[in-house]
């Protein structure tokens, strides 16, 4: 026995040294190439997180801009095929159910996946790159419900998101997609990049921080926990709140579009602005071949109320008026002889496109005669109108924080001609850009003061805290405002009876001038191509809006100012002063009127109800007037305020049986109102008091309605409405 027990002894201890041996030489000399799987196991690596782009909003907070991150899928046809074989399964059952999961949850069909895992030979197959987050959730979670674990996801790539398409599509810009290194090694972070417009100029604010989090992960490619792994948390771009209001900028570009085609011009330019505060409300420049390229492309090309310059032509000269009220050198009422000057060498001749003859310098502005103005401008001298212009911010930028805004052309006197003075009055050798024009005549609307305009409201990062936020900036103080005032008047004459006539309203006050200037080709000016424009403020007793609309070349026949940019102004006016939320003509008119209440006139013999109508004052029209008659529906309802001017509408019935017995069948009906030349906004808010629906086809203004004016419609009544 002990011998058997040596041997035994001896055998085991002979297996541990060999095995001892082995062991040693695995850890000391790694023969295998062991050492790189453990370090790849147990030593943690860091992984990239890439930020979300900021959003941008107009000033109400609606979303114009987000971004979406895209993810790669890969599926690991080697998992599958140990699934298969553990299942007992042939590897195309798999193949076809998780075709089946992708294709339900993304934009890819299911033969498009099965070909890329039956056909690749790899052993991981890359199936999308384009899948958003939401697909990826989707996919992720049927295919771990039903154990199928083989699914790889990595960041793709991130995409803008416009939710309103093409709107300020040159302010907003665009971006590209950049490959930053960064502070690990050999590595790579992804990042958008703004290329112009706000996403140029906020770049900094709207990109933010990548981040990083080491991480260890088992065979099976799952996280594990670990002690003290490091991380640098991502910091996601900040949002930036625009002043523009999406709704005036959606009014303003659709009319832009419709007088581009109207008036066959090659360039249509608009600026809207508060006069109060600087505030940008609308930017929009449109091009007659915009149609041909896609939303990025347009998002690309220069922004042309900061980049497009012009000569301004006559809407320049109520600032040469200005300075001519406030320093005494004449009087509205001193009289011009509009003949033309002809210079002695006769190189040239300044006349009007029609002949004024004598008329009183407030009228050189309401008629715009280049004629008077320029001899207004001999009484002012070359040195003070260079500076009066000068300090009206023609010449230089306006200092609104957007990436290139030109400064316009404007040279001094040193180098002016025998011609400047009076070209310059009559706005010739002087180019502008739009935006320079709204913030001019914005000091005209305020009462004198030259203000930066503002493009940025604030911006917020994702805490909730401000990080910037804009301000009322007054540069300077200009004139005063008396004579601001009674330059105004002359503007308000304008639209009253003279070249912008075509802007006037009943219902509110507006002030203008219009601009007809030829194009300057080289040494001189051409005859066929004009730019024509038109600026004005509104309300005129405290201004809440300064508007430019600019023509580039429309058709000859729509060359001037009054048959182009006026119509589009109106227009534009009218479908601002239908929003909902525009209380311009309510605030202008309800200490105007006396404000009654509507009685209750229901179930009353006719006869009583007008008794209390005259009683009170209030004009009626009344629908089914007969003797004897009963008031069985009445608009506005009982207890309803409104302006004394205003007239009710009274519908009568001879049968008054139901209603004594149940007022619920009083007769539920009002009468179809005319839409006919409305603009849309408008008309919704009508139909919507009548509590008439509309089914409507198109956009604009109303050029059919189903049901005719007057007729008779039930409650909730459906009319279908046309509008171009």
């Amino acid at each position: 026995m002990n011998i058997r027990f040596k041997i035994i002894l001896f055998i085991f201890l002979f297996i541990a040294m060999l095995w001892l041996v082995y062991l040693f030489i695995i850890q000391i000399y790694d023969p295998f190439n062991l050492a790189k799987y453990t370090r790849l196991r147990y030593n943690a690596h860091k992984e990239l997180i890439i930020p979300n782009r900021g959003n941008i909003y107009d000033e109400n907070g609606a979303l114009i801009v987000s971004s979406m991150k895209y993810y790669q899928i890969d599926i690991d046809k080697q998992l599958i095929a140990k699934i298969a074989e553990k299942r007992n399964l042939d590897d195309n059952f798999f193949y076809n159910r998780i075709a089946d999961i992708i294709s339900e949850n993304s934009d890819m069909n299911k033969t498009e996946v099965l070909g890329r895992l039956k056909h690749s030979r790899a052993n991981s197959v890359m199936i999308s790159n384009q899948l958003n987050e939401t697909q990826i959730i989707e996919i992720k979670k049927q295919l771990e419900t039903e154990h199928l674990d083989v699914l790889t996801i990595a960041f793709s790539s991130m995409k803008r998101v416009y939710t309103k398409g093409r709107l300020a599509a040159r302010l907003l810009g665009v971006v590209t997609d950049v490959q930053d290194e960064s502070n690990l090694k050999n590595r790579y972070t992804y990042r958008m990049e703004g290329l112009s417009g706000i996403e140029s100029t906020y770049d900094e604010f709207l990109k933010g921080e990548a981040g990083w989090r080491e991480a260890v992960y088992d065979a099976k490619q799952d996280r594990v926990t670990y002690p003290n792994l490091l991380e640098k948390p991502v910091v996601d771009g900040a949002s930036v709140y625009l002043t523009i209001n999406s709704e005036i900028q959606q009014i303003l570009e659709n009319n832009l579009n419709k007088g581009l085609k109207r008036y066959s011009a090659r360039n249509a330019i608009g600026v809207i602005m508060n006069p109060q505060n600087g505030d940008v409300l609308a930017m929009a420049g449109i091009n007659k071949d915009d149609y041909k390229f896609d939303d990025n492309t347009i998002r690309s090309f220069q922004n042309m109320p900061l980049q497009f310059i012009y000569e301004p032509g006559s809407t320049i000269k109520p600032f040469v008026s200005l300075y001519a009220l406030e320093h005494n050198l004449v009087k509205p009422t001193d009289i011009f002889n509009c003949k033309p000057i002809v210079y002695s060498n006769n190189l040239r001749t300044i006349k009007d496109s029609h002949d004024l003859g004598i008329i009183s310098f407030k009228d050189v502005i309401v008629h715009s005669s280049n004629i008077g103005i320029a001899l207004v401008a001999e009484k002012i001298g070359e040195e003070n109108l260079y500076n009066h212009y000068v300090n009206f911010g023609f010449g230089h930028k306006t200092g609104v924080v957007l990436f290139d805004e030109s400064s316009g052309i404007f040279r001094k006197p040193s180098e002016w001609s025998s011609f400047t003075l009076h070209s310059v009055s009559f706005g010739q050798e002087i180019a502008i850009n739009t935006l320079q024009l709204a913030n001019a005549y914005c000091v005209l609307a305020n009462g004198g003061e030259l203000l930066r305009p503002n493009i940025v409201k604030k911006i917020v990062d994702n805490s909730g805290h401000i990080l910037a936020e804009s301000k009322k900036q007054v540069i300077r103080k200009l004139s005063n405002p008396e004579d601001i005032k009674l330059n105004n008047s002359f503007l308000l004459d304008v639209v009253e009876r003279g070249t912008g006539l075509g802007t006037k309203f009943e219902k509110i006050k507006i002030a203008g001038k219009t601009g007809t200037s030829e194009k300057s080709i080289g040494t001189g000016y051409s005859k066929d191509h004009y730019i024509s424009s038109f600026v004005g403020f509104f309300p005129y007793e405290n201004p809440q809006y300064v508007m430019v609309i600019v023509y580039d070349e429309p058709e000859y026949k729509y060359r001037f100012g009054s048959s182009s940019a006026v119509p589009t102004f109106r227009s534009v006016t009218e479908d601002i002063l239908a929003l909902p939320d525009c209380n311009v003509i309510p605030d202008l008119k309800m200490n105007e009127q006396e404000i009654v209440t509507m009685p209750n006139l229901i179930g009353l013999k006719i006869s009583d109800a007008k008794k209390i109508l005259k009683k009170n004052s209030i004009d009626y029209q009344i629908y089914n007037d007969k003797e004897d008659s009963f008031v069985v529906r009445q608009f506005p309802n009982e207890d309803v305020k409104f302006g004394k001017k205003n007239k009710v509408t009274i519908v009568c019935s001879k049968d008054i049986t139901d209603f004594n017995n149940n007022r619920q069948a009083v007769i539920q009906t009002s009468l179809m109102p005319n839409l006919y030349g409305m603009p849309l906004r408008k008309a919704i808010l009508i139909s919507k008091a009548l509590k008439i629906d509309l089914l409507i086809e198109g956009n604009g203004h109303i050029v059919k309605q189903s049901i005719q004016p007057g007729n008779p419609v039930k409650y909730q009544q459906i009319c279908k409405v046309v509008a171009q």
